[in-house]
C-alpha cells in the first residue's frame, strides 16, 4: 500500500483524488484548513485508510509529512481575484509554502512529490494562437508568476512538477 499525502485535499480536485487512491488500495491522509468542512468526504469518513488532518500549509509539520511515500500538493488561493486581495497571503501560500512542503518532503524521505501547477503560467495566446505545454511560461497574474517561480524551484530540486495532467516528467526526490 502507497501513503499519499494530499495538502490542499479537500477542495475539488483533491476529494476526488482521495476517493479514487483509496478505491486503488492506497492510503490517504488530507491535510487542509476544511474552511469548507469535511462533508466533502462523508462518504468516505470511516475508512479505515483515510486521515484528516486541519492544519494550515504555511505551518504544516514534518511529522505530518514524515511516513508517506508521495506527497501531493494541491493546496493554494487558486483565483486571481484573492491573489489580488491579498498579495503577501498568496505569496506566503502559492510560493513559500509550496518550497516548504517539497523541503519537508525531502528531508523526511518521501520518495515522491507532485505539484499540480496550472495552465494559467503559460499566460494567454496570441489571437487564433494556441499554448502548449512547450510554450514558454508567459505568467500574467500573481497566481500565475508564484506558480512559475515554484515550477522553477521544484525543477532546481529535481520533484516532479504536474501541469494540469499534461506531460509529467518524474524526477525522483531521493537518487535511488
Amino acid at each position: 500500500m502507497t501513503k499519499f499525502l494530499i495538502a490542499g485535499g479537500a477542495g475539488y480536485v483533491g476529494t476526488a483524488l482521495v476517493t479514487e487512491l483509496l478505491a486503488a488500495g492506497h492510503g490517504a491522509t488530507v491535510f487542509d484548513r476544511f474552511s469548507l468542512g469535511e462533508a466533502s468526504f462523508a462518504h468516505v469518513a470511516n475508512h479505515p485508510r483515510l486521515r484528516l488532518v486541519h492544519g494550515d500549509v504555511r505551518t504544516v509539520e514534518a511529522s505530518v509529512v514524515r511516513g508517506h511515500d508521495v506527497v501531493i500538493d494541491l493546496a493554494g488561493l487558486s483565483s486571481d481575484d484573492a491573489a489580488d486581495r491579498d498579495p503577501a497571503l498568496t505569496e506566503a501560500i502559492n510560493h513559500g509554502a509550496a518550497v516548504r512542503l517539497a523541503e519537508l518532503s525531502r528531508q523526511t524521505g518521501v520518495s515522491r512529490l507532485l505539484y499540480s501547477s496550472s495552465c494559467a503560467v503559460y499566460g494567454a495566446a496570441a489571437s487564433g494562437g494556441v499554448r502548449t505545454e512547450e510554450s514558454d511560461p508567459l505568467p500574467v497574474s500573481l497566481y500565475a508568476k508564484t506558480k512559475v517561480r515554484v515550477e522553477d524551484a521544484l525543477q532546481r530540486h529535481d520533484v516532479l512538477t504536474m501541469n494540469n495532467g499534461h506531460e509529467q516528467r518524474p524526477l525522483p526526490l531521493q537518487s535511488s
